[in-house]
């Protein structure tokens, strides 16, 4: 049986740093991004709506895809940008702490030197799994990122994203990647 799985990008942009929220897993496996999976009967919308309130509390609407959709076997994970409307960030019973954290924190995995970051970014040996390219591909993003026009959808064309705006131009950056020597995908 397929599933489908969608995962949120919440950046703090009020800090107009590159820090996005990540949770740490109440079942023990380890910080991942906010998100899960999307039930009968679900849009991505009111799945990942309701599995962010669920794992940290917050109310947050979806402004767009980021990057391809990741398929592995009968499985397709995808992450959106998104925005904080309100709610309180708060431990629940699916999330035992949240950090918002910057992309060398992660590449380190370390935040603010107090925890360690088990997420697995690591998938074929010295590239990144699916979070661990949802999650880079957000941090690709932050700095082009604007609260007047953040982007409704952000295409990856290879080795670049680019921000698709409602309003202005639209702008192409490079896809980060912690494992190449430049720190950028490297087309094949």
């Amino acid at each position: 049986m397929s599933t489908r799985g969608v995962f949120a990008l919440i950046p703090q942009l009020e800090r107009m740093d590159d820090r996005l929220l990540l949770l740490k897993r109440a079942d023990g496996k380890g910080w991942n991004l906010p998100g899960g999976r999307v039930e009968a009967g679900e849009s991505d919308l009111l799945a990942l709506v309701r599995e962010v309130r669920e794992e940290t509390g917050l109310d947050v609407e979806l402004l767009g895809q980021v990057g391809p959709e990741h398929k592995f076997q009968d499985d397709v994970a995808v992450a959106y940008l998104c925005r904080i409307l309100g709610g309180d960030l708060q431990p629940t019973k699916e999330a035992v702490a949240h950090r918002f954290c910057t992309s060398d924190e992660v590449k380190q995995g370390h935040a603010d030197c107090d925890s360690t970051l088990e997420i697995k970014l690591v998938g074929p040996p010295d590239r990144l799994g699916r979070t661990g390219r949802m999650l880079y591909d957000g941090f690709s993003i932050m700095g082009v990122l604007d609260q007047a026009a953040p982007g409704r959808a952000i295409v990856a064309s290879g080795d670049e994203l680019e921000v698709v705006r409602t309003i202005g131009c639209n702008v192409r950056v490079p896809r980060l990647d912690p494992y190449t020597l430049t720190g950028r995908m490297q087309s094949s």
